[in-house]
């Protein structure tokens, strides 16, 4: 949970003696128990006053705008600079084009979907950890995309002379960084990258793969929907769905591909997404 600022515990002085977490709760973004606690520790007490919230003088609201916007200004450059981050980084990687396949006629024009989900790389399971029956960690995470990579091109290569392979649909479904470690107590202890690594090194690799299959097929569509892992702030926070590391992979993802004439990526600024594929609904 993120800490309380100067002007959070000064709104918690003022108003919660008389309004309590009620009160306070209007003026800020938190939630009301963790306004009580906070509240406690501060040695402010409800008295039950009979001010109300509605009594809060102009001077007060004024300098809560002020404040308010001051916030929303100093975000919105901390964004853009995030942003110019992100594409000078990814402008230096020299990531090339794949040539776009023609198209296969055959008796059927089919298209396959290929849904990816929990990958949650930057997590490191060791075997002692599951008493020797398994673990997990970067490198099973890229073996696994080439696993990958080869059975759907085992398929394609199958296909090719009673089939028209021409589509291929990626749903990627979140939680494909493990995230910050806030989403439940012991998570960082299996931790192995930092959340940067795990955006741009998780990137990278689905990168090649979406590169290799789209010298191969015709027409890619990537949709994507962010998971809880990557939920900044941990998982009881109500915060924005585009705060999410998740997100973030995303975004990279789609700067990598976007010279990549026969790849489409769409990204939900939502926690869900509804595609529209012929007579079915994903």
């Amino acid at each position: 949970m993120k800490s309380y600022t100067k002007e959070e515990d000064d709104v918690i002085k003022e108003h919660y003696p008389v309004g309590g977490k009620a009160a306070v709760t209007q003026l800020l973004d938190r939630q009301p128990e963790g306004i009580r606690k906070r509240a406690n520790a501060l040695g402010v007490f409800y008295t039950g006053g009979n001010r109300i919230i509605g009594e809060v003088n102009n001077a007060f609201l004024l300098k809560e705008v002020e404040r308010l916007t001051h916030a929303l200004e100093k975000e919105k450059q901390r964004t853009a600079w995030i942003d110019a981050t992100i594409k000078t980084s990814i402008s230096k990687m020299n990531i090339g084009k794949v040539k776009v396949p023609s198209f296969r006629k055959a008796k059927n024009n089919q298209e396959m979907h290929v849904e990816r989900s929990d990958t949650h790389s930057g997590l490191e399971i060791s075997p002692d950890q599951t008493q020797n029956l398994g673990h997990y960690n970067f490198s099973i995470y890229k073996k696994y995309v080439g696993t990958l990579k080869e059975k759907i091109f085992s398929f394609l290569y199958e296909d090719k002379k009673s089939q028209g392979l021409n589509k291929l649909v990626m749903p990627y479904m979140g939680d494909m960084v493990e995230g910050d470690g806030n989403i439940y107590p012991s998570q960082a202890y299996h931790m192995s990258m930092s959340v940067l690594d795990q955006v741009f090194e998780t990137a990278k690799v689905e990168c090649e793969l979406i590169l290799a299959l789209a010298s191969e097929i015709q027409e890619l569509e990537i949709f994507c929907v962010p998971g809880n892992h990557g939920k900044v702030g941990g998982k009881k926070v109500n915060t924005n769905p585009m705060d999410n590391w998740d997100y973030v992979f995303y975004k990279v993802l789609k700067l990598m591909l976007e010279h990549q004439e026969n790849v489409k990526v769409l990204i939900s600024s939502s926690p869900t997404m509804l595609v529209k594929h012929g007579d079915f609904n994903l």
